[in-house]
């Protein structure tokens, strides 16, 4: 899409008119109609590692005044491919016949007319709802959460969730806005979000593998000298066999940027009241309070307490190497 088509539709999309200066004439006019647009990515595959700005080269303020995003991607699929080919062999057989819908085109037409006629309003529920979602939608932006997606969450979200909603109530052909109506607009909206796929996050600590390594060895060296002392019969017979290699600990980003939101939010909270930090201990137990739902036995406990505890140490490591990055620039 060139450039100037995209200033010019800026107008009609958010102020849903068009004005008009030639010969002398000047007028504005009404523009309200839906836009369904679709593109194709540059270079004609979706890069799932960028954002959805960098893949279609369009700009931050029109992509803000769209309300839903939806990437399809060509992934192989056996399944999916093979119920594609059959259907469309199908329709190249036999036409129309092979498309044998539930609804006429007569019928969803009488219903889209009947749908349009209604100018549902919100209750007090969906209301306050409508003002949650879109505070929890603007807490998450603000915390990373969202860092990742085409477009920053603004007003103009908030007006999408308005819109969205009262779309799913005209479908439902009734007068007032609920509760579940805008929690179907929030799950639209927040779907549409197209973030980024980030590689899993490494958390383990390289001293915690050197010193594990080294004690490794140590305990191998020990048991040689026991059998050059006497105190078990050598075996030369034996060939050695290296030391196993630990694995590193890796979780998803999304994963990490969870604990991490959860646990800046736990410091800010505590340097706001008191004025003062918050103990590593503390923390832990406060965080795995947080997520106490989501564990099943000991075992899930135990091992969201050590991630808990090497993400922690990461974020010190990382804290600490930009606190020097920035005292090497000032000097």
């Amino acid at each position: 899409m060139d450039i100037s088509d995209q200033v010019a539709i800026h107008e009609a999309m958010e102020q849903q008119t068009i004005s008009i200066a030639k010969a002398g004439i000047h007028t504005t006019l009404n523009a309200r109609a839906s836009i369904l647009a679709a593109a194709n990515p540059i270079g004609g595959r979706y890069n799932p590692k960028a954002t959805l700005r960098a893949n279609l080269n369009f700009s931050a303020p029109i992509m803000s005044r769209f309300d839903l995003f939806f990437v399809i991607r060509d992934e192989p699929n056996e399944t999916v491919d093979r119920n594609l080919a059959d259907h469309i062999v199908n329709v190249h057989m036999n036409r129309d016949e092979a498309v044998q819908p539930e609804l006429s085109t007569e019928q969803l037409q009488r219903y889209i007319r009947f749908a349009r006629t209604f100018r549902p309003v919100f209750t007090d529920e969906a209301k306050a709802l409508l003002v949650e979602k879109y505070k929890e939608l603007r807490s998450n932006d603000s915390q990373g959460g969202n860092g990742r997606s085409s477009y920053r969450i603004t007003v103009r979200q908030l007006e999408s969730l308005v819109r969205l909603s009262e779309a799913v109530a005209k479908a439902n052909c009734v007068e007032e806005i609920v509760p579940r109506f805008v929690q179907e607009a929030y799950d639209l909206l927040r779907q549409s979000i197209v973030t980024v796929e980030k590689d899993d996050v490494e958390v383990d600590d390289d001293e915690e593998l050197a010193n594990a390594a080294g004690h490794d060895e140590d305990h191998e060296m020990g048991d040689g000298e026991r059998d050059r002392e006497g105190d078990s019969p050598m075996r030369e017979d034996v060939e050695e066999q290296p030391a196993p290699s630990r694995t590193r600990t890796k979780i998803t980003f999304d994963k990490y940027m969870k604990i991490l939101n959860l646990v800046v939010r736990r410091v800010n909270e505590d340097e706001s009241t008191s004025g003062e930090g918050v103990e590593e201990e503390d923390l832990i137990v406060w965080y795995l309070e947080q997520i106490e739902s989501e564990l099943d036995n000991e075992e899930d406990l135990q091992r969201e307490r050590s991630l808990a505890v090497k993400v922690l140490k990461r974020m010190v490591k990382v804290c600490t190497s930009i606190q020097l990055c920035l005292v090497d620039l000032h000097d």
